[in-house]
């Protein structure tokens, strides 16, 4: 039995995934308990079925209190709204193993004052993307498998033995290592995109200008100099692409910009989390100041 934490598309989407397996519940923390209860209608581009459009209806099993009687309980919330429920996490929790499913920049200074590593594992939502309306989730499920991974930075056996209890289920697993690091390097790139999207003023105008992206991949560039200064990401940022001349790059990042599903997922995050964007990139601005590494000023919003 699961329990998703988190009732936005991140969580209902990965309910919809876990459903085929057991019982998954969803914990309302707001005020849509009475829409939810009728359920909601998934439209789906399968990226894995190579089929345009699905559509699934997915009833939702509601619970408004955290309980203990959980085998495990996937946190979903984003990372902003994160600090608010952490200590009633730590409280009633009880023995069951929670999986952090963020895209957080400093996750472990936030979780290791209330939780010993054994209690968690962390986890990245790569499979989907996606807009949430009343009674209505429209996604992409990627053919990408959802990151899972310990803090430690280890495969260890208890990742073995979950990603094999997923395997009747539609939620596929990658076990990834050095995760932390893995999802740090994730943010700096997310929020560096929107850093540079939100300095020309619309998404469109950005995806069309080779000169745009050029500068948001030399900001990229000195953010990885400060991931370099924490731990050592060879592994991380070995893409072959950003071997090639900064042009070329420019030329391929912009097709990958101009993909109509690539439009739709960050077009998408602005409109659902531009505050979250506009915090996350001068987070990383921040610390690049605090480390030395001289990064330009972001957008003025």
């Amino acid at each position: 039995k699961r329990l998703i934490d988190g009732a936005g598309t991140i969580g209902l989407v990965y309910s919809w995934l876990l459903s085929s397996l057991q019982q998954v519940d969803v914990l309302f923390r707001s005020q849509r308990i009475r829409e939810a209860k009728k359920g909601y209608d998934l439209m789906l581009i399968d990226k894995c079925e190579k089929l345009e459009i699905l559509k699934r209806f997915h009833y939702i099993q509601i619970v408004t209190g955290l309980k203990d009687n959980y085998d495990l309980i996937f946190v979903t919330v984003n990372r902003f709204q994160l600090p608010a429920i952490i200590p009633e996490l730590k409280d009633k929790k009880g023995d069951v193993l929670l999986i952090f499913m963020q895209n957080h920049w400093v996750i472990e200074s936030e979780l290791q004052p209330f939780f010993a590593p054994a209690e968690y594992l962390l986890a990245f939502p790569s499979q989907v993307s996606g807009e949430e309306a009343p009674i209505l989730v429209e996604t992409i499920v990627f053919s990408e498998d959802t990151l899972l991974g310990e803090s430690s930075g280890q495969i260890i056996d208890r990742l073995i033995v979950l990603k094999a209890a997923f395997g009747c289920s539609s939620l596929r697993i990658r076990l990834q290592a050095d995760i932390t690091d893995w999802i740090r390097v994730h943010y700096l790139q997310h929020y560096v995109n929107a850093g540079a999207i939100l300095e020309v003023g619309t998404y469109d105008r950005f995806a069309h200008s080779p000169k745009r992206i050029a500068r948001m991949l030399k900001l990229t560039e000195k953010g990885s100099d400060m991931c370099f200064s924490w731990a050592d990401l060879k592994n991380i940022f070995s893409a072959p692409l950003f071997k090639l001349p900064l042009p070329i790059i420019s030329l391929a990042m912009q097709k990958m910009f101009k993909n109509p599903n690539t439009q739709n997922m960050i077009k998408n995050h602005m409109l659902q989390g531009l505050s979250e964007w506009i915090d996350g990139y001068y987070e990383v601005l921040k610390t690049g100041t605090e480390c030395g590494v001289h990064m330009p000023p972001g957008p003025h919003t």
